[in-house]
């Protein structure tokens, strides 16, 4: 060996990496042992319903004369879709993390975030990352591709040179088994892998439209048969039309500075081949990411789950198998009919008779039945037990199937059982969670590598409104990572939705019309609307106060004051804003609206506002001074007051004439209208008001 692999010309680096792949499908094939035969085994009674397809029956037959039923009870899929479902039933939702609070960096991660929400919708990321949860629990890991599709996206114009339309271009994203991958397996973590391997379908048409120059290789192409897959030995043949596409990605390394990315179906036709442009702040990587809940010590493979279900699952079937072949065979009940009694076939309906000669029985006898079809009720008791104890595996309770035991009504205890599933379920939801993150950072490097004519996308504002704004990939620069967010599945079940709504009425901290809205299946941030809005303003809010040149903001008299003084005192932890004083005044001289605002507001109508309710004493007391109306309207008008001599009285009015009886609600103060700020005095003594601490700014020149 003169060189490394991947510093050869393109047709040695593509022989080179076809004669990997015969040794690598010699690995995974299916033989006696191996993991090859466990991914077939997997596959094959996880989809065994639907493998030997007849129009007639559900049911196999097998033994001399199709005696033997064999019947399949897929109680393992079952759990295993159930268990899938609990991890993945949450929708996808991704926040952009950047490395600074700069206004430049604000702007890029409402970018980033418009397009993570974009390339959910586009790519269907909900239905994909179930997908890649399912592969991992057959195969013990799965993986993401995301690569940079120019054929997509918005038309910018025709290229006359190429002779063709020119598109922004777009991520696309897409699900793979091990199969579709080769890598060094002797490596555990997929992200210390130098290169890696992949292959997708292609439409050879396609290719020869996109190539034309290498239209004799690709009509040469055999088609994609998957005569290496044996795991899949069973699917169904594909059209001269598709073919394999293989892509060899290597990311950044002593030997390969600049990394390397090869397109080809095999040496006579590479389509690409150059320096991988796949790139972050520290070089070359692939876009690959992996799902493995459980790692193989030692290799790069993964534990599929669902092989703890497969003993149970085939002696579940052999046992319902033994039941279905003994009731098929003796369920219709035989007659015994000793000769000579005079009773025929025709006095008795619909059932079998078998004709003998009593022996040592005077005069004949009576007839009887002959019970073939007794079963050992053992049985039935283990069939029983293996579906415990597959339960016991899942950790997939009854409460969780939706049906919990006698006696379990109570919310707190359907709950803490679907607690139970979920902890049992962290590994694999940790992986899951990884992958999503990855690949979505993934995409948005994509666009930052290779997004280079302007585009449009929609970034939301406060209360979920849309705005149009242009962006190009280098608007993305600051954007470090990617989280993804996940809710606590519990929040996801209907017990745990319950348990949280009861808890929330019974304290009174929503009304019956939010409670019936989660009972009728809304989620649970439903009932945080007002509160979801309000955090969505502040922080608009804030983003402004931060900037030297922001807009004006005002502080009004429905505002939740004490949240918002704790919103934007956070502004202030920063030594870099406490020293610009403009700046740090005008972010106390808003906290300082909202403290005067707090002092003046009406306490009836702050407190209307912050429960939605009038309280039970003011409502009584207005409905005393009803009654009190009322009664006068009765007794009719009070008598004038006469003056000395019979006239009107003179001189000015009585004291209190003209004000509300006692009771009468005032006015609420609201405040300054909006767009219109009070004139705002100097706080004086600004450290003995409730300001959370805050000092008073140091005189000028000081």
């Amino acid at each position: 060996m003169d060189k490394y692999f991947a510093q050869r010309e393109s047709k040695e680096l593509v022989d080179h990496l076809q004669e990997f792949d015969a040794d690598w499908n010699n690995l995974i094939t299916p033989q006696e042992n191996g993991i090859g035969a466990v991914w077939s085994r997997n596959i094959n009674i996880y989809y065994n319903n639907i493998i030997y397809g007849d129009s007639g029956t559900s049911l196999g037959f097998d033994g001399d004369q199709g005696e033997l039923v064999k019947m399949i009870v897929p109680q393992a899929r079952s759990l295993n879709t159930q268990f899938l479902s609990l991890t993945t039933k949450q929708k996808l939702h991704f926040e952009p993390q950047a490395l600074s609070t700069e206004a430049l960096a604000l702007s890029d991660n409402r970018v980033a975030s418009a397009l993570c929400d974009k390339v959910v919708f586009e790519q269907q990321m909900d239905e994909k990352s179930y997908r890649l949860a399912e592969l991992a629990s057959l195969f013990g890991s799965a993986y993401y591709f995301v690569k940079w599709d120019m054929s997509r996206g918005k038309d910018v114009g025709y290229d006359s040179e190429q002779g063709k339309t020119v598109y922004t271009g777009s991520p696309r994203v897409s699900v793979h088994s091990p199969l579709d991958l080769a890598f060094d397996y002797t490596i555990e973590n997929f992200q210390d892998q130098d290169w890696v391997r992949i292959r997708y379908l292609a439409n050879r048409w396609d290719l020869i439209a996109e190539f034309p120059d290498l239209e004799e290789g690709v009509r040469r192409l055999p088609k994609a048969m998957q005569e290496s897959d044996q795991v899949f030995y069973w699917q169904m043949k594909m059209n001269d039309d598709m073919v394999w596409v293989y892509e060899f990605l290597h990311r950044t390394t002593a030997a390969l500075p600049l990394g390397r990315h090869t397109v080809y179906c095999d040496s006579n036709t590479v389509f690409h081949d150059d320096d991988n442009a796949y790139r972050d702040d520290s070089g070359a990587f692939i876009p690959i990411t992996e799902m493995k809940p459980e790692p193989i010590a030692g290799t790069g493979f993964g534990y599929p789950i669902f092989c703890n279900l497969i003993p149970l699952q085939e002696m579940l079937d052999h046992n319902f198998s033994a039941i279905a072949s003994n009731n098929n065979a003796y369920a219709v009940k035989s007659i015994l009919n000793p000769t000579g009694n005079d009773i025929n076939v025709k006095h008795i309906q619909n059932l079998k008779f078998i004709n003998y000669k009593p022996m040592n029985v005077q005069g004949g006898g009576r007839p009887e039945i002959l019970d073939l079809n007794s079963q050992n009720s053992e049985l039935y008791n283990f069939n029983q037990t293996i579906i415990q104890n597959m339960q016991q595996i899942y950790a997939i309770n009854s409460a969780i199937r939706g049906e919990p035991g006698a006696g379990i009504t109570s919310g707190t205890a359907i709950a803490t059982l679907s607690a139970n599933a979920i902890e049992f379920a962290q590994n694999f939801t940790k992986a899951y969670v990884s992958a999503n993150e990855r690949i979505m950072y993934y995409a948005i490097l994509c666009y930052r590598n290779f997004a280079k004519y302007p585009d449009i996308v929609a970034v939301t504002g406060p209360n979920d409104s849309q705005m149009a704004k242009e962006f190009v990939g280098s608007d993305l620069q600051t954007i470090s990572r990617v989280r993804c967010s996940i809710a606590n599945p519990l929040m996801a079940t209907a017990a745990g939705k319950l348990e949280i709504a009861n808890n929330l009425l019974q304290t009174g901290q929503i009304n019956p019309k939010k409670y019936f809205k989660i009972l009728e299946g809304a989620p649970i941030e439903s009932l945080f609307d007002k509160e979801i809005n309000e955090q969505s303003y502040i922080q608009e809010e804030n983003d402004e106060l931060r900037k030297e040149d922001g807009e004006e903001v005002f502080a009004f008299a429905e505002d939740d004051h004490p949240v918002h003084i704790q919103e934007h005192k956070s502004l202030l932890d920063n030594i870099a804003v406490r020293k610009n004083q403009a700046l740090s005044q005008k972010i106390r001289d808003h906290i300082g609206e909202h403290y005067d605002l707090a002092k003046n507001t009406d306490a009836l109508l702050y407190q209307m506002i912050k429960t939605g309710q009038i309280p039970e004493a003011i409502l009584a007391q207005n409905m005393q001074m009803q009654m009190m109306q009322q009664q006068q309207q009765m007794m009719g008008p009070p008598p004038m007051p006469m003056g000395p001599e019979g006239g009107p009285p003179q001189g000015p009015p009585p004291e209190g004439a003209g004000l509300p009886p006692p009771g009468a609600m005032a006015p609420p103060n609201l405040g300054p209208p909006a767009g219109v700020a009070e004139p705002q005095q100097p706080l004086p003594a600004i450290e003995n008001q409730n300001l959370g601490g805050l000092a008073p700014p140091p005189p000028t020149g000081v």
